[in-house]
């Protein structure tokens, strides 16, 4: 899966060294901002924005389980709390994952092997049982990149590949080899956004997304409380008419929890907004719709 880069970024292909395995070595150039145009994105599934590869226009951070990563993080770069995972993959020619180790015939594996390979070419099993024994006819030929393979990929191959964001649960896991995968394979993970800013989700977030800013319900960062539609009432006090966009919801599929009682999600701006988080009294509760 490939991301498109802003006009302001040219990509400058090098020559490719070893088998295709490896992607080229690339070079970043950069044009002057002035240059090209900025379109800020609407909305972002991750609910912020962070400045482009070459700093001149906002694009979204990337959302949980999103592609990440790739030379100089062009394919994005993953929303606060969040790593951009990326490993040595090792698949087969028909395109599953390889289980090390394994074992065959008394043997055990931990790469890819000839042992008795039919065509001569190195293979590695993709099912085993529970005593990590291969399971008949779940095996394939491994494709280049995988352990005991003629080009092995390594540390040094990671910059240029494309990862998957995942919050900070799933990175122990990975770093345990709880994982499916070859548990030597090596891997990294690129910290997420530190200097993302409140962009309008999409859609509300998923129930378990990972969310950044503050971990308690208030006013987002900047956000000044602001007057709503009086809907031609001049008699209503304005001062308790005021709401602001919240900078954290703990659960979007249940916005109240841990938050205002009356917690609603604009589609137009694409956030959750509160009146009671500009209420400097607890016992206020009258509500108003803002003009949106």
């Amino acid at each position: 899966m490939k991301q498109n880069l802003p006009l302001s970024a040219v990509v400058l292909l090098g020559i490719c060294i070893g088998s295709q395995l490896f992607p080229p070595s690339q070079a970043l150039s950069c044009l002057p901002c002035q240059e090209s145009p900025c379109e800020t994105p609407a909305c972002c599934e991750s609910g912020s924005y962070i400045p482009g590869v070459c700093g001149c226009c906002q694009i979204c951070a990337k959302a949980e389980s999103s592609v990440c990563g790739g030379p100089w993080r062009t394919s994005g770069v993953c929303n606060e709390g969040l790593f951009c995972h990326r490993e040595c993959d090792c698949k087969t020619v028909e395109d599953q994952h390889c289980v090390f180790p394994f074992k065959f015939k008394g043997q055990v594996f931990d790469a890819c092997t000839d042992f008795e390979s039919t065509n001569d070419k190195l293979w590695c099993a993709t099912e085993v049982n529970d005593l990590d024994e291969v399971i008949e006819g779940q095996w394939a030929d491994c494709k280049e990149g995988c352990p005991g393979m003629p080009f092995e990929c390594d540390d040094t191959q990671l910059f240029n590949m494309e990862g998957i964001c995942v919050n900070q649960t799933e990175r122990a896991r990975l770093e345990a080899g709880t994982n499916v995968r070859a548990p030597k394979t090596p891997q990294q993970f690129d910290d997420g956004a530190q200097n993302a800013t409140v962009a309008p989700y999409c859609s509300p977030p998923k129930p378990g997304t990972t969310l950044p800013v503050e971990e308690t319900c208030q006013c987002a960062k900047g956000e000044e409380c602001r007057p709503s539609n009086s809907n031609g009432d001049d008699s209503v006090n304005f001062e308790l008419k005021t709401w602001c966009f919240l900078s954290y919801v703990a659960d979007p599929s249940n916005p109240t929890q841990d938050c205002f009682p009356e917690v609603q999600w604009s589609k137009s701006a694409g956030r959750f907004w509160s009146n009671k988080a500009c209420e400097t009294e607890a016992e206020e509760s009258i509500l108003f719709i803002p003009s949106l």
